[in-house]
């Protein structure tokens, strides 16, 4: 149907991306939810143009998503503020998304690392010494923004930014 929004987990499909690894897109702060968004999104790409940190991207879907391996997302509203559609609105929270560590972390085999703690602005991660002098990584949800600038510079890939959960075991503070 033309003029119709692009499905983007069937355009992945079509695209030869079928391996079952294809993650959740997230898409740019204050987004509505995603099949309000996908309706209402006429894909201007002026989000994208607008984002001073680069980390949204058309690529693939036609759709703005974040790419956090390019950078965080510092809030500062100019693709809310751009957005003809009403695809993005202000509302308190730009999104209920926070940083997760899994057990490929450094820190979990012994090895000092706080690439993760250097980056958070917020302070939502510490780690916490144990006897062999390394540590655990623990994030207070309640502080985590979700911006992405832990993802980029940890070395083991073990940050991932997902949806805000309440049962997250060790990386809750």
């Amino acid at each position: 149907m033309l003029g119709s929004p692009t499905n983007p987990a069937r355009r992945a499909l079509l695209s030869g991306k079928f391996d079952g690894q294809t993650s959740q897109p997230v898409y740019p702060p204050w987004s509505l939810a995603e099949d309000q968004f996908l309706q209402q999104c006429s894909q201007c790409n002026r989000c994208v143009d607008a984002c001073p940190t680069d980390i949204l991207s058309s690529k693939g879907t036609g759709f703005p998503v974040i790419d956090f391996s390019a950078g965080e997302c510092t809030f500062c509203r100019q693709c809310l503020d751009i957005c003809p559609s009403q695809a993005l609105m202000n509302k308190p929270q730009p999104w209920s998304l926070t940083a997760t560590i899994s057990h490929r972390c450094l820190t979990l085999a012994g090895i000092a690392c706080q690439s993760c703690v250097d980056m958070c602005e917020v302070r939502a991660i510490r780690i916490q010494l144990n006897v062999t002098g390394t540590g655990t990584p623990l994030i207070n949800q309640d502080l985590c923004t979700g911006c992405g600038a832990c993802y980029q510079v940890c070395p083991a890939n073990a940050v991932e930014i997902d949806q805000h959960l309440e049962d997250t075991s060790y990386e809750t503070a």
